[in-house]
């Protein structure tokens, strides 16, 4: 990037355009799955060409089985970006992405799954697993939607508490505890109430204050940085 001047328009055309020669050779000469990826991104991002994203992040996914690009892929075929909108190839690519480690599409394909959404056959039990696959790899998005389908009706621990088996407010203590360790604000605001109401856990009101002060630590931090988090602190 040194000695562009990024004020000069015709200085960035011939910059951006050999960035993407750099980027084509990557991948279809070196093959290297990452220069793939980042062609892809190029076509998305700097010429606004989703229908050439789609065929690359196809190509990389299907030739080398690259877990961002299939993730990627997977978005497309969901929303109907750059080819046609497939609910149940968005969701087969979101699966391949989770077994190749991008916990983000365990989430993705598990809330498809969960929710039956874009054509997707609903299956909660596979759901659950794609969801826990995310969850241990980290993914905080994973724990909490994971933690609210045992729940019972709804996500919130005050209301359902008659409505769940012992194993399953078990598990959801497990996960909305894994969650609030990651820093999500409800799975911290629904940990509150777990320990409050000794829900799948011994009641324990020292660690249920310290669960509501993260998750209104959390979210004055997020309101400093954003203004679209909302938090219910009943």
């Amino acid at each position: 990037m040194s000695g562009v001047d990024f004020q000069n328009k015709e200085e960035v055309e011939e910059y951006l355009q050999n960035i993407g020669i750099e980027y084509r050779f990557q991948c279809y000469s070196e093959k290297r799955p990452d220069g793939c990826h980042r062609l892809g991104d190029f076509m998305e991002v700097i010429k606004k060409d989703y229908e050439k994203a789609a065929v690359v992040y196809q190509h990389n996914c299907d030739t080398y089985s690259y877990a961002h690009s299939c993730f990627k892929l997977g978005n497309y075929k969901m929303i109907g970006r750059g080819l046609q909108s497939d609910g149940e190839g968005a969701f087969k690519d979101h699966v391949k992405a989770c077994n190749k480690g991008y916990s983000v599409a365990c989430y993705q394909a598990g809330l498809l799954k969960y929710s039956g959404s874009y054509g997707v056959q609903p299956d909660r039990e596979q759901a659950r697993e794609l969801l826990e696959k995310g969850c241990l790899a980290n993914d905080s998005e994973s724990c909490y939607l994971l933690s609210t389908s045992y729940l019972g009706k709804g996500d919130r621990p005050a209301s359902v508490v008659e409505n769940t088996q012992p194993e399953d407010r078990q598990k959801a203590f497990e996960f909305t505890r894994r969650g609030c360790n990651l820093n999500h604000i409800y799975a911290c605001a629904n940990l509150h109430q777990l320990y409050k109401l000794g829900m799948g856990c011994e009641a324990n009101e020292e660690l249920a204050t310290a669960a509501k002060r993260k998750a209104v630590a959390l979210r004055d931090m997020y309101s400093r940085n954003s203004t679209g988090v909302v938090f219910g602190e009943g």
